[in-house]
This record gives structure tokens, C-alpha cells and sequence, in this order.
């Protein structure tokens, strides 16, 4: 099943040897119908935001040229919802000497693609690190600034889920060598 969000246009072909009358698509169960547009080659485009965030399953009902029914379906992801991060450190405004520990949690409700930090300097500085975090629930790690000059940095965690959607969470740190 393929994950989507926002405006989501759904293609396809259809053939019978006694025609194509029309081609309707459910995404309620079957408890109503959407026409397509087009009879062999057909699309239909929907907002995602006015279905539940989820797995569901879509039906498509393709009708011939006599009125004879067949019913299809296939299961889609709708996931218009960006992923939580909550951060317990590092606190905003800390201070260190070179390491710092990160604690907190990430979670989303159809799961996480990536997890990552990245390090900038603030100021006149331009120095940056990025790695990759792995993907649980649970943040944890270091991180080594001690090859970096001292000054103000923002830490960002950034978690993106299968949909593409982001939430990013930073805290601003002092790295002094001296504390």
C-alpha cells in the first residue's frame, strides 16, 4: 500500500470487450461512490485531509457498457499528520565542554521514515553536522562538539514519516572548552 497526503490524484486503465460505461471509486466501505473521470484511461483526484488519518481501503467498481459490475479494491495510507518529538535534552540554554546527551521520544501514527540531527553554528560561523538517528521511539544518544569552536549552536532534531511530512524540535547550547 502506497502512503499519501493532501490533494492525491489515482489513475488507472480499464477494458472490457463490451466497453467502459463508467468507473467509481469508494473510499467509505462502499457505502458511496465517486465517478471518475474518464472511462478507460481513467483519474480521480480527492483531498486526503477529509479522510482519517490511516489505513484504508479503497474500492474501485468499474461498470461495462450492460450495466455488468466488477469490484476491485486496494489499500491506501493516508497520513496527513507530521510525527511527535518531544525533547528532554539537551534543555534550552545549557552549557558544555564538548559532549552532549539527547533524550527524548518520536512517534508518529503510520511510522517513521528518517530521524536525524543537525548541529549549526550560530553567528558568523558556518559550521554544521548532520547524522542520522535510528528510528524508534525512544531518542537517545551523544554527540561530540569537541572538534568545533566555541560559541552558541542550534541542535535539531528533525523526524520525517512515511507521508513526507516533518516536525523539527531544536535547543540552543553554549560550547565553551573552558566549562
Amino acid at each position: 500500500s502506497e502512503t499519501v497526503k493532501d490533494l492525491v490524484t489515482i489513475t488507472g486503465t480499464a477494458s472490457d470487450k463490451n466497453g467502459i460505461a463508467k468507473v467509481s471509486l469508494s473510499f467509505d466501505n462502499g457505502n458511496s461512490y465517486v465517478q471518475a473521470e474518464g472511462t478507460t484511461s481513467w483519474s480521480l483526484t480527492f483531498d486526503s485531509h477529509v479522510i482519517q488519518d490511516g489505513t484504508h481501503c479503497v474500492f474501485l467498481k468499474v461498470t461495462d457498457g450492460y450495466g455488468i459490475e466488477g469490484m476491485y479494491s486496494s489499500l491506501v495510507n493516508i497520513d496527513n499528520t507530521a510525527p511527535n518529538i518531544y525533547l528532554d535534552l539537551p534543555r534550552d540554554g545549557s552549557k558544555t565542554s564538548g559532549m552532549v546527551f539527547f533524550t527524548g521520544q518520536a512517534t508518529d501514527n503510520i511510522g517513521l521514515k528518517k530521524l536525524y540531527y543537525t548541529v549549526r553554528a550560530l553567528g558568523s560561523s558556518a559550521q554544521e553536522k548532520k547524522q542520522e538517528l535510528s528510528i524508534e521511539n525512544i531518542i537517545t544518544g551523544s554527540l561530540d562538539l569537541s572538534d568545533m569552536k566555541d560559541g552558541i549552536y542550534n541542535i535539531e532534531i528533525t523526524g520525517e514519516d512515511a507521508g513526507g511530512n516533518l516536525t523539527r524540535i531544536s535547543r540552543n547550547i553554549e560550547l565553551g572548552k573552558s566549562f
